[in-house]
């Protein structure tokens, strides 16, 4: 098996897609081509896709298709915020399929912000989709990010939160920090890179801090990501409220497996257990662990991609 992965680790196919509204998609593909086709979402908003994120599946039964969304990793950009919303992730994603020739129907899946992604796809491209598996539910709404960060993490870190709002004065924590972040002043770039940058990372760590990128090399990147981020948070994912639970019927006939850590204080628990109750039909899986993702989620992943 050591050998098929290190022969496969050499994409079957990669490139970029025709520029569309100034962004030019970066793609890579992986294991078998006439093998079930998995299209796999990354996470952020603002990450990319990974080699690493192809380790869970059989690479001899799928063949697992990934790209960068607007303005992420290899993917390039003339204006980085100009039409980067969710849906035009999903209709990258449709083009993608196409410039592949990928005529059958395909497994959506995605993680954190991918899982949102991946059920946006399906919602729009139902006949597109035989299966859908998300892990680490993001819903995208209000108050799973403003009013998670301004009122219910102040449970566990009271010291952090109280840090932010203190900068925010009576602006929400994401509106001042948007603010800061596009402001021109690299002063105050810096420092909303340092303190909401760290938010994720903060909420649901035992040891917290607020600290910036080591190199100026994942600076310059993970400002990047956080720009995309608060980007969508600000304009609240350009999607209205509760969007994917309201038009989750549309994917009610759709096979459909959840993966959620018990204790994932950073997208918390609810909003696995919402869209389960939407999907009657879903299977939800829940992992015994702390955090968002790690090893035990992992692990069920991969037990599941490929024994079932």
């Amino acid at each position: 098996m050591f050998w098929f992965w290190r022969k496969n680790k050499e994409p079957v196919a990669s490139g970029w897609m025709p520029e569309v509204d100034g962004h030019e998609i970066y793609y890579h593909t992986y294991g078998n081509k006439n093998g079930e086709p998995v299209l796999l979402f990354h996470g952020g908003p603002g990450g990319s896709s990974k080699l690493k994120h192809t380790l869970n599946y059989d690479l001899k039964k799928y063949y697992l298709i990934l790209f960068d969304q607007r303005g992420c990793g290899k993917s390039k950009f003339k204006d980085l915020l100009y039409k980067n919303t969710p849906m035009d992730a999903v209709d990258d994603a449709e083009r993608l399929l196409k410039h592949l020739n990928i005529s059958g129907k395909i497994v959506s899946n995605g993680g954190s912000y991918g899982s949102l992604l991946a059920i946006l796809f399906a919602e729009k491209h139902p006949e597109l989709v035989s299966n859908l598996w998300v892990a680490s539910i993001f819903l995208g709404r209000k108050h799973d990010v403003q009013d998670w960060q301004e009122k219910d993490a102040m449970r566990f870190y009271p010291d952090f939160i109280s840090e932010l709002k203190k900068k925010a004065g009576k602006k929400e924590i994401s509106d001042y920090f948007a603010k800061e972040l596009f402001s021109g002043d690299k002063k105050r770039e810096r420092d909303a890179l340092k303190y909401y940058g760290s938010l994720e990372g903060i909420v649901g760590s035992k040891n917290p801090e607020f600290k910036l990128p080591e190199t100026e090399e994942d600076y310059e990147k993970e400002l990047k990501s956080l720009k995309i981020y608060t980007n969508m948070v600000v304009n609240k994912f350009f999607m209205t409220d509760n969007y994917i639970i309201k038009n989750a019927s549309k994917i009610k006939h759709i096979p459909t497996e959840i993966f959620h850590n018990r204790l994932d204080m950073c997208c918390p628990f609810e909003q696995a257990w919402e869209l389960h109750n939407a999907l009657p039909k879903s299977n939800l899986h829940i992992v015994p662990a702390l955090g968002h993702g790690g090893e035990e989620m992992n692990k069920m992943l991969k037990d599941f991609y490929n024994h079932r």
